[in-house]
């Protein structure tokens, strides 16, 4: 991502970190508190559900998401670059 002045616009680097690294935690920490601090804002989406399923139906919607996951990247890839959105998502067993 790269800062132009006016906007951010997508680089041609693409940088991951390591699940295990510290930096990750904290890159995935301050996107969700973004998330939050534009929690009911006019152009936000929130959603959380706490529900009790069978560990069957978690891997199915594991799958499901990851799968839903796989086709906003299809469509991030072509978009015009004319917003920043943070897209977070989390399954987690509590």
């Amino acid at each position: 991502m790269d800062f132009d002045g006016e906007a951010y616009r997508m680089s041609d680097e693409d940088v991951h970190t390591s699940k295990e690294s510290v930096l990750a935690k904290l890159h995935h920490h301050n996107w969700r508190q973004k998330a939050v601090e534009q929690f009911n804002s006019e152009d936000s989406f929130n959603f959380t559900s706490v529900v009790s399923i069978s560990k069957s139906d978690s891997i199915k919607i594991r799958s499901y998401l990851k799968n839903a996951v796989k086709k906003v990247d299809q469509i991030v890839v072509g978009s015009k670059e004319e917003q920043l959105v943070a897209i977070n998502l989390d399954v987690v067993p509590v």
